[in-house]
């Protein structure tokens, strides 16, 4: 009897991971939506490995195959590396977007796809350059997605192959492509983008190249000037020097406060010419900066202004002045200079919605940190009740430590006697801000401040942000024991409490350390 019961109960969790799987063909499905099914996969955990596995073995489908691969990351590798590895090598029926997708997942395994026999699954595909650029750009803007992360992807060598193939190709859309290569963040790369459009025999090449002049640093004018004289030699007419482009202005702009890991949303729409709206989601990190992009194009206002509710409803995010949004923007965007993390490729699709000189990478200083604020005692003791607020709802550390800690914790009620456990929970509260956050004060402080700014700006409570910029202020010049700190120790706690919650239910981020190195 009890046999029946855990076949049945198999049953339905499959069951339950297929209809979950079915959800992914859903148009323009967002990273956020994708996540939420992630999570509910990672709930059913090995029995959802296979249904999975068996996706990806028959799907044909690139973008389908992408988003499968997506999901494996919510579940234990043990289960299905040595798997993927098999249907990676066995599928030759596959064009390049789903080979591109399975070597990714390869690669981030820790397995190096450059030599064989992985390094031969892109270039065993007959397709040539121009069937290449072909397929994928008559896929729309996911083609073109796929191709820009195919370029990123490749060692120097083979982009400059690749861009002395694709120019002479008779195919005007090789233009559009090119132009957003020159927003690419390597400056090698962007000169031989700029070389490969002084091979594009057309009046088009040499308008993008005048625009691009306009905005490039002066360390790269020779190169746009080099390639517009062979243009010009080879009959090209140059047109004159052009105006620069006047984009229409923001519809609006949303953003999420900072969380404790120093992760945040950004949303900014902007009218089109034809009353529609193209929209930019960044998520953004305050070390490393812009890490995933995506976006639409052309989308109707009314449409927009209903998924904006929606989210609003579901996400903590609120509406900010599109000014605003773009100062945080322009910041990202230095941190991934200075941290030298790259840009998503996608960001080079989606940064059309942008003027260059709006998105010039630029430091953001939040104006409440010149605020006086005086750290007084009964203002650090209301810095304990920010975690109340929901602005503050996601401040919990994720990482190996606090699992560790966690685990004694459940340990430690189990084994230990009521009137001792409160001596062992402050034990670890303690050795929790002393290796943990002692290190991250810095960091720590500046997310309080950055969410000081934000609670001001969407109208929060002023008291709140007092506290908040007194904690931030006295954190950062605390030389007593971390775990004294108000803040400090409530954020021990509250982290702590999401990690016991989490390996209750079976999930532990140990397993999948190698995803938050």
């Amino acid at each position: 009897m009890d046999n029946l019961q855990k076949i049945d109960r198999s049953f339905k969790e499959r069951q339950g991971v297929l209809h979950l799987l079915e959800k992914l063909k859903k148009e323009n499905i967002t990273y956020a939506e994708m996540d939420e099914i992630g999570s509910l996969i990672r709930k059913v955990g090995r029995s959802a490995v296979q249904p999975l596995l068996r996706r990806i073995s028959h799907e044909k489908n690139g973008s389908l195959i992408s988003k499968y691969t997506y999901l494996l990351d919510f579940l234990d590798d043990r289960y299905w590396i040595d798997q993927i590895v098999h249907i990676a090598l066995k599928r030759r029926d596959l064009e390049v977007e789903g080979k591109a997708a399975l070597l990714a997942t390869l690669e981030d395994c820790g397995i190096d796809v450059t030599i064989p026999p992985f390094s031969m699954l892109l270039s065993s595909s007959s397709l040539s350059t121009e069937e290449l650029f072909t397929k994928l750009i008559e896929k729309g803007e996911g083609g073109l997605t796929s191709l820009l992360e195919q370029f990123a992807s490749m060692e120097m060598e083979v982009r400059r192959t690749f861009l002395l193939e694709l120019a002479p190709l008779p195919d005007e859309r090789i233009v559009g492509f090119l132009e957003l290569l020159l927003w690419f963040d390597n400056s090698d790369t962007v000169k031989e983008v700029i070389a490969a459009l002084g091979r594009v025999r057309a009046e088009a090449a040499a308008s993008v190249l005048l625009q691009f002049r306009l905005y490039a640093d002066q360390t790269i004018h020779s190169a746009i000037d080099q390639s517009l004289k062979r243009l010009s030699f080879v009959g090209v007419n140059i047109p004159a020097m052009p105006d620069r482009k006047a984009l229409q202005p923001f519809h609006s702009a949303y953003a999420s406060p900072v969380d404790g890991n120093g992760f945040r949303n950004i949303v900014i729409a902007r009218w089109r010419e034809d009353g529609n709206i193209d929209l930019i989601d960044l998520h953004m990190h305050d070390i490393n900066g812009v890490e995933d992009v995506c976006g639409e194009t052309s989308i109707p206002v009314e449409k927009y202004e209903e998924r904006s509710l929606d989210r609003a409803g579901q996400e903590l995010i609120e509406p900010v002045a599109p000014e605003f949004a773009l100062e945080l923007l322009r910041d990202g965007l230095l941190r991934n200079r200075e941290s030298e993390y790259p840009l998503p490729p996608e960001f080079m699709l989606r940064r059309t919605v942008f003027d260059p000189l709006e998105i010039t990478p630029a430091p953001y200083i939040p104006p409440v940190a010149d605020r006086p604020c005086k750290a007084t005692p009964a203002m650090l003791a209301l810095s304990n009740k920010l975690f109340e607020d929901e602005f503050f709802s996601g401040w919990a550390i994720e990482s190996a430590l606090v699992y560790d800690i966690a685990e004694e914790w459940l340990a430690l009620e189990k084994s230990t006697s009521v009137k001792k456990i409160g001596t062992e929970l402050e034990r670890l509260i303690e050795r929790l801000c002393k290796e943990e956050f002692k290190p991250k004060l810095v960091d720590i402080a500046r997310r309080i401040t950055l969410n000081a700014d934000y609670l001001s700006r969407t109208g929060g409570d002023d008291e709140l942000v007092k506290a908040a910029l007194a904690a931030a202020g006295s954190i950062r010049e605390f030389s007593l024991p971390c775990h004294l700190h108000p803040f400090l120790r409530r954020f021990a706690m509250e982290s702590m409490i999401v990690a016991r919650e989490a390996l209750e239910e079976g999930y532990d981020i140990r397993d999948y350390e190698d995803d938050w190195e």
